[in-house]
C-alpha cells in the first residue's frame, strides 16, 4: 500500500529545497552586481559624429592652407586676394632662387597638423557637450594626433581616450584613424618638383610635364620676376596656389 503521506511530505522539502536554492542564486547576483562596461571594435553614434566632424574640418583646413601654398606665415606674394608662400625665391636679379622649404611635404604636413589642432578640440567639446546635454557623465583623457599625408588621402591618427557612464552602462572609447580623401599628397609633391627644377634651371617645362599628367592641370601667371603657380587636381577641383622668385629680369630689359 502506497505511503500518501511520505510521498507529500517529500515533496514539500524538495520545494522547500528549490525555493532556498533560487533565494541564494538571487542574493549572489544581487551581492555581486557589478557596473556594465562596453568597450567595443564597431563605431559607436558619438565616433561616427566625431569621424564626421574631424574629416570635415580636415578637407576645409586642407583646403584653405594650400591655397596658400601650404603654410600661414614666412615669405609671400599677395596673389588674387591671398598671400601665397614663396617655395622657392631670392632677392636681387639673375640669381637662381633659394628653395624655402626643402622637405615641403614633411614640412606642410607639421604646418597642417599644427592649424588642425583647434578644430579637433572644438569636434571633441561639442561632441561631449551634446552627451552630456543628455545626461552622460563624461571622463576625457589628453588629446594627441598625427596627421599624415598619403597618396589618395589625408590621415589622421587620434588618441584621447572617453568614459561615458549613463545609468548602469560605461562605454569607453580610445580614440580613431580616419583617412580623408584629398590630392593635398600628390599636389605638395608636384610643387616641390616645381620648386627643385626652378632652383636648378630657372624654369619648369610645364608643357611637357601637362602632356605626362593630365589629371594635373598647372598655370602660371608672372609678375615682375615672380611667377604663381596653380596646381589644380581635375579630378577633385582641389588647388594648390605658390609663388617663385628667381632668375628675376630688371623691368625693362
Amino acid at each position: 500500500m502506497i505511503n500518501i503521506k511520505n510521498n507529500l511530505g517529500q515533496a514539500m522539502i524538495w520545494a522547500v529545497v528549490a525555493i532556498a536554492i533560487i533565494g541564494v542564486i538571487i542574493l549572489f547576483f544581487a551581492v555581486n552586481r557589478k557596473e556594465a562596461t562596453v568597450t567595443t571594435s564597431k563605431d559607436t553614434t558619438i565616433q561616427l559624429d566625431l569621424k564626421q566632424c574631424v574629416s570635415k574640418a580636415t578637407g576645409l583646413r586642407a583646403d584653405a592652407l594650400l591655397e596658400r601654398g601650404g603654410f600661414g606665415s614666412g615669405i609671400s606674394f599677395l596673389y588674387k586676394g591671398k598671400n601665397i608662400s614663396f617655395l622657392c625665391y631670392t632677392e636681387g636679379f639673375y640669381k637662381p632662387c633659394v628653395q624655402q622649404h626643402s622637405l615641403l611635404v614633411r614640412e606642410v604636413t607639421s604646418s597642417f597638423k599644427g592649424a588642425l589642432r583647434s578644430e579637433i578640440e572644438e569636434c571633441f567639446s561639442e561632441a561631449i557637450y551634446d552627451l552630456q546635454r543628455r545626461n552622460i557623465a563624461v571622463e576625457e583623457g589628453a588629446l594627441s594626433y598625427s596627421v599624415e599625408l598619403i597618396p589618395g588621402s589625408i590621415r589622421i591618427a587620434i588618441t584621447k581616450s572617453l568614459i561615458l557612464r549613463s545609468n548602469d552602462q560605461t562605454q569607453t572609447i580610445k580614440g580613431f584613424i580616419i583617412d580623408v580623401q584629398h590630392p593635398a599628397y600628390e599636389l605638395v609633391s608636384v610643387a616641390a618638383e616645381i620648386a627643385s627644377q626652378e632652383a636648378k634651371f630657372c624654369n619648369f617645362e610645364v608643357n611637357g610635364y601637362s602632356l605626362l599628367h593630365p589629371e594635373l592641370s598647372v598655370v602660371v601667371d608672372r609678375f615682375d620676376g615672380v611667377k604663381a603657380y596653380t596646381l589644380v587636381d581635375k579630378k577633385t577641383e582641389k588647388k594648390m596656389q605658390f609663388a617663385i622668385r628667381g632668375c628675376a629680369i630688371p623691368a625693362g630689359l
